[in-house]
């Protein structure tokens, strides 16, 4: 009996796990690409094309292997995005991380200043907040807020993740 995967689903599980890699490496160096979305639609085209590449060097070929590596593929696509737009434009992870790097405990004003840059976004902020104490990643204390030790880990992530992918959000 063979456990392995057949090539072309083999192709796509490995051109699944290639993505994060090329969306590091248009991250940086001179493959860089900048703005975000485009960089997910290059990382996604190149894996995709890389993918290509390998049905071609195989001899023969099912197409309900075909079918099932194109599902895997753009299951990958999906949840990647979804992590992508995390990442790139969280809004919650944003206010997570500027929270995080406050140098103790805030009041909501400071905070709401620290993440929108001197704006005035009081509503809005308590509204985001609200996210934030519900999953557990910051907590109240008093009127001042910081973040829970799982907000603190989450921050870190988030901060790594935005380094290693180049994304500013």
């Amino acid at each position: 009996m063979n456990f392995l995967p057949p090539p072309i689903l083999f192709g796509a599980l490995l051109a699944a796990c290639l993505l994060p890699l090329l969306l590091m490496a248009l991250a940086h160096g001179p493959l860089r690409e900048p703005r975000p979305g485009r960089r997910f639609m290059v990382a996604a085209g190149l894996d995709f094309t890389l993918w290509l590449g390998w049905l071609f060097l195989q001899p023969e070929w099912e197409r309900a292997d075909l079918a099932a590596g194109g599902l895997v593929l753009l299951t990958a696509y999906l949840v990647g995005f979804t992590l992508w737009t995390l990442i790139a434009w969280g809004f919650t992870l944003t206010m997570l991380r500027a929270l995080a790097s406050a140098k103790g405990p805030v009041s909501m004003d400071q905070w709401v200043v620290e993440y929108t840059g001197g704006h005035n976004l009081h509503t809005f902020g308590k509204d985001r907040l609200s996210l934030l104490l519900k999953s557990r990643l910051g907590r109240l204390e008093g009127e001042r807020v910081l973040p829970t030790p799982k907000g603190k880990f989450g921050a870190k992530v988030g901060t790594l993740l935005s380094w290693l992918l180049a994304v500013k959000p």
